[in-house]
């Protein structure tokens, strides 16, 4: 054919592309255990979200209150009272 260059058949789907190297690419050491960086991360998001559990339980009140716009002594009572129910 006209124009075209004389390939070696295992060549011709690469032309213009260097040859990979059979060196280790540098991103290897953040890929090498993608379990072990999975797991990590999702151990900080649930402890995150326990965390922010309990000092929503801790503080509701006033959360409640600031959310709701009511006293927090009118708060207080309602879930005293789901209590003593």
């Amino acid at each position: 054919m006209a124009g075209e260059r004389d390939v070696p058949p295992q060549d011709q789907g690469n032309i213009g592309v260097a040859p990979r190297s059979r060196t280790v690419p540098a991103r290897v050491a953040w890929n090498a255990q993608p379990t072990v960086r999975g797991a990590i991360m999702t151990f900080i998001v649930l402890l995150i979200l326990v965390v922010t559990g309990v000092v929503a339980y801790r503080y509701r009140v006033p959360l409640i209150a600031r959310i709701t716009g009511q006293k927090e002594s009118r708060i207080r009572r309602a879930l005293d009272q789901r209590k003593r129910n």
